[in-house]
C-alpha cells in the first residue's frame, strides 16, 4: 500500500467528524505510531475493536498510561482522515 505526498501532507492537518473538529495526525510523535501499531494489530480481528481494547493493546506497544479516552480521541482522529471506519 502506498499513500501519496498530497495525504501525507494533509494528515496534521485538524479534520471534522460531523460538527466536531478533531487535531491532525503526527507520526513524529510515538503515541501516534504506537496507535498505529495497535490499530493495524487489532483490524484482523471480526466484528472490529472497542477503544478499552485498543488502549490495552497501545499500553503493551509502550505507552503505559494510555487510557480508553485517548484511545476514542485518537479513533476520531484516524476517522476524521479516513483511514478507519465505525463498524456496526
Amino acid at each position: 500500500m502506498f499513500i501519496s505526498d498530497e495525504t501525507l501532507e494533509k494528515l496534521p492537518a485538524p479534520a471534522q467528524i460531523g460538527k466536531t473538529k478533531v487535531g491532525g495526525i503526527d507520526f513524529n510523535k510515538a503515541r501516534m505510531r504506537h496507535v498505529t501499531q495497535a490499530v493495524l494489530a487489532l483490524s484482523a480481528w471480526p466484528g472490529g475493536f472497542t477503544a478499552s481494547q485498543l488502549a490495552a493493546q497501545v499500553r503493551d506497544c509502550g505507552e503505559a498510561d494510555y487510557q480508553s479516552r485517548q484511545a476514542a480521541y485518537d479513533l476520531k482522529k484516524l476517522r476524521g482522515k479516513e483511514m478507519v471506519q465505525r463498524v456496526s
